[in-house]
């Protein structure tokens, strides 16, 4: 007895259908490009727009499953294509936006996958988390073709104080591979 195996279709046809449907960044508007914000409907609700388009099942299960990302909320979230980015090299570039169903954390990552599928690497863009005694938001800026700039802002409550640490990151990209080449950091301290 042998099993049929349902046809997978290959990343770049994927890739190439959904040009027509997601925005694709690419060097005619790379430079200072934010990931942060996908639409007007204010801060909490950048990963759930109208118009951005749902990962289907198909998908999820045969490119992300195994994914570390994806794979720990697995039946929790709701996954979109956002972008597709063009690094002018030979692997494809999926922007995925993660809302998790708690309501208080959603994450946006910058997918790289080979023409066969294979995820190369999964890259932190953006992600907000809330729970009542802290904030931790990330956004990230594409600030030229190899450089990408990230902001970490953590903000915590402790009795009267506020503290609010801001990390900046920049990475050179490269291969696939992001090197971090500099980070700044401050810390302010409010009084409530």
């Amino acid at each position: 007895m042998f099993r049929i195996y349902p046809t997978v279709k290959a990343p770049r046809t994927i890739h190439e259908s959904l040009k027509g449907k997601i925005p694709v960044i690419d060097n005619k508007n790379i430079n200072h490009f934010s990931f942060e914000i996908l639409s007007n409907n204010g801060i909490w609700s950048w990963y759930k727009s109208d118009d951005l388009v749902k990962v289907d099942s198909n998908f999820f299960l045969n490119y992300l499953t195994d994914v570390k990302e994806f794979a720990t909320f697995k039946n929790y979230q709701t996954i979109y294509f956002n972008y597709i980015v063009d690094f002018n090299d030979d692997s494809k570039y999926l922007v995925l936006s993660q809302y998790i169903h708690n309501g208080d954390e959603s994450n946006m990552y910058l997918v790289s996958f080979t023409n066969e599928g294979i995820v190369l690497n999964v890259f932190l863009l953006a992600k907000i988390e809330k729970s009542p005694d802290d904030l931790l938001k990330t956004r990230s800026e594409l600030v030229n073709l190899n450089t990408m700039k990230t902001t970490k802002i953590f903000m915590v409550a402790d009795d009267a104080v506020v503290f609010k640490d801001s990390v900046i990151s920049y990475f050179d990209i490269k291969s696939n591979i992001f090197i971090k080449t500099k980070v700044d950091s401050v810390r302010i301290v409010f009084e409530k």
